[in-house]
């Protein structure tokens, strides 16, 4: 609980740090599940984490496209 926990908060501050806001508040979910130690049924928030990251992805490809 803790890892998640610790883990979360950092991809949420990168996330923020970014502009990614959709993926920062999917990383303070799992932040605030693993600081209260609840680590069963994750599967809805990762799932939302993991739209959140794709949507990051594309866009950084797409800018990393449009410099070349």
């Amino acid at each position: 609980a803790r890892r998640l926990e610790r883990t979360a908060r950092q991809l949420s501050d990168s996330g923020a740090n970014v502009g990614a806001f959709d993926l920062a508040t999917a990383c303070m979910e799992l932040q605030q599940r693993g600081r209260r130690g609840q680590m069963a049924d994750l599967d809805g928030p990762l799932t939302v984490l993991r739209k959140a990251f794709d949507r990051v992805e594309a866009e950084a490809q797409e800018m990393l496209g449009r410099s070349n």
